[in-house]
């Protein structure tokens, strides 16, 4: 089963631009991955660029000498329903920020970069969304406690 969720970016003080993303929602992968690796406005503004996604990941691009497709892609690599299966209507949407819950039916987490970090909000039955840091959420989170402390320990 999919754990849907929404990734979104602050426009401006009402709107936000934002993408679907079918798999792996939960704070364990999306969470993670969008703190660590996508956690400067320029790269969060290239992934939501891309449009919707299948599944996110650690890189955006794929090795270009290589096949990358949602049933063979390369590791690491995110799969994008417009680049990477040729899906019509997958472009990023301008929306309300407190409309990001109602995009989309069975989406669990929304995650929302407010300029300078990212947020988290489960999505309740009343769409009603209670933003909170994505790191502090994180914090409680195995498998970021564990990379964040593989990362420490090379870099003594």
């Amino acid at each position: 089963m999919a754990t849907r969720s929404i990734i979104a970016m602050k426009i401006n003080e009402k709107e936000s631009m934002a993408i679907y993303c079918h798999y792996d929602g939960y704070l364990e992968h999306n969470g993670m991955l969008l703190e660590l690796f996508y956690n400067a406005p320029e790269k969060v503004e290239k992934l939501i660029n891309m449009g919707d996604l299948y599944c996110l990941e650690q890189e955006l691009e794929p090795d270009p000498t290589k096949p990358h497709t949602r049933l063979h892609p390369q590791k690491n690599v995110s799969i994008f329903y417009g680049r990477d299966t040729q899906s019509a209507d997958s472009d990023a949407v301008t929306v309300a920020t407190d409309q990001l819950g109602n995009l989309s039916n069975w989406i669990e987490h929304i995650y929302w970069f407010d300029g300078k970090e990212w947020k988290h909000s489960n999505v309740y039955d009343t769409k009603k969304l209670r933003f909170k840091s994505l790191k502090k959420e994180l914090q409680s989170v195995q498998p970021y406690i564990d990379y964040i402390n593989q990362i420490n320990g090379e870099q003594k």
